[in-house]
């Protein structure tokens, strides 16, 4: 949902909000060509050509050159940022922060980083979800069976999928969409 201050990500459990900031920090992280870096507030992204306002022209609308996102990757980078700021795996902390990155650096972690691995899980079943939904009925059958196939396989391992052993952690408190 859309709020005043952001976006506001509402499950059973609880209401998170998720603010989306282009800062020179995402200036960064998109100089590595990432699309965006999880925070504890939501996520930050950088600047993308044409580069004529920061608030429009950047990697939470815009390809790292400059072409239009689609509605799907927006969609996905969302989802799979809100994951970490959910579950509270990434950069969403200084000293997860740190240990993100030196697993990173050290373990050359990207595609299987442990704390990528419930976020990854996101992005495969949105993915799932629009292939499955945009197919013809006489195939979505198919496209479940390759689905189910990735759940029972080793290739998880780059991924996590629930139903998980514990809860996420408490939900913040929001306040006309504002976490105190």
């Amino acid at each position: 949902m859309l709020a005043d201050d952001g976006m506001l990500f509402e499950t059973e459990l609880g209401t998170w909000p998720i603010e989306v900031r282009c800062t020179s920090f995402g200036d960064l992280v998109r100089r590595f060509e990432f699309q965006a870096q999880e925070r504890s507030f939501g996520f930050v992204v950088g600047e993308c050509p044409p580069e004529r306002d920061r608030r429009v022209d950047n990697a939470f609308f815009r390809e790292l050159d400059g072409d239009p996102l689609t509605r799907e990757q927006m969609a996905d980078l969302v989802l799979h940022e809100t994951t970490h700021v959910v579950w509270r795996e990434g950069t969403v902390s200084f000293w997860k922060g740190v240990g993100y990155y030196l697993e990173a650096i050290f373990l050359f972690r990207y595609a299987n980083h442990s704390a990528e691995r419930k976020a990854h899980g996101t992005s495969q079943e949105f993915r799932f979800f629009r292939v499955h939904a945009d197919v013809d009925q006489e195939y979505q059958h198919i496209y479940l069976e390759e689905f189910e196939e990735h759940l029972a396989s080793d290739e998880t391992r780059a991924c996590a999928h629930g139903p998980f052993d514990r809860q996420p952690p408490a939900v913040p408190v929001v306040a006309g969409g504002v976490a105190r």
